[in-house]
């Protein structure tokens, strides 16, 4: 049997998208997870919590293609937290451009921005948009550059906060065959909503959370919602009333 699935559209204007990037630097998380396109774009503001290495990849295609030359890399944290860095891919050598700096913290949300408008590459810090440039590479027009993916890896995660505007942001949700279950860890927050789709509007936001949400659970009687860290463990116990539901 089919598990069933339900999607979410949230118009998250003025808001934050939170995501989880694993240690893992052969995934590379994709924005479009979360209906969030590039297209029409030429820039992003993010928050990075991370110990270091942590990556935006910038491409025409949909599948993450890392050491392909023209998916430009945007490195901060690179060689232990020492470089910020501009590449033609992930992976490539010689780096576009370089700066020694210690860029990100493991328990503090740094902002940055980054931006390609006109074919100008470029990283810089804060919350202001194109103040404050750290780095920057002029590599001429890109055109149908659409999806983004983050990527951390070499023994770091990332917490990131990603400025939406006034885009729709897309989530689909899967409910766990466990039935009568619900999460249960050392940092999980209580809500009371008014509906499943409150709760994950809750999850999605995730501003009360120092990292993304990607599980909750929620009871269809008392309207409890609960929401947690990724970045911390959870396990699934058994109770009554309570559908505990995940990211795809």
């Amino acid at each position: 049997m089919t598990t069933p699935k339900f999607t979410e559209y949230l118009s998250q204007g003025g808001s934050q998208l939170q995501v989880f990037s694993p240690d893992n630097q052969f995934h590379a998380e994709p924005l479009l997870r979360y209906g969030f396109e590039i297209s029409n774009i030429t820039n992003l503001q993010l928050g990075i919590k991370a110990c270091a290495d942590a990556h935006v990849i910038i491409q025409k295609g949909t599948l993450p293609m890392l050491n392909t030359d023209g998916n430009y890399a945007y490195i901060i944290g690179s060689y232990g937290n020492n470089r910020v860095e501009l590449a033609k891919s992930m992976h490539s050598v010689p780096r576009l451009a370089s700066i020694s700096m210690i860029p990100l913290d493991c328990n503090e949300v740094r902002p940055f921005w980054i931006s390609w408008k006109d074919g100008d590459l470029k990283i810089g810090k804060g919350t202001v948009l194109l103040a404050d440039e750290i780095i920057a590479y002029s590599v001429g027009p890109l055109v149908d550059y659409k999806y983004a993916f983050i990527i951390t890896g070499w023994g770091s995660h990332g917490c990131w906060t990603i400025a939406v505007a006034n885009q729709i942001v897309k989530t689909k949700w899967r409910k766990s065959s466990v039935l009568n279950s619900k999460i249960h860890g050392s940092d999980v927050i209580s809500f009371t909503t008014k509906s499943k789709m409150e709760c994950l509007s809750k999850c999605v936001h995730a501003t009360n959370l120092s990292c993304a949400c990607r599980q909750l659970s929620f009871n269809g009687h008392t309207k409890e919602c609960l929401i947690i860290n990724y970045e911390n463990p959870v396990t699934i116990v058994d109770d009554e009333n309570w559908n505990t539901w995940y990211l795809v």
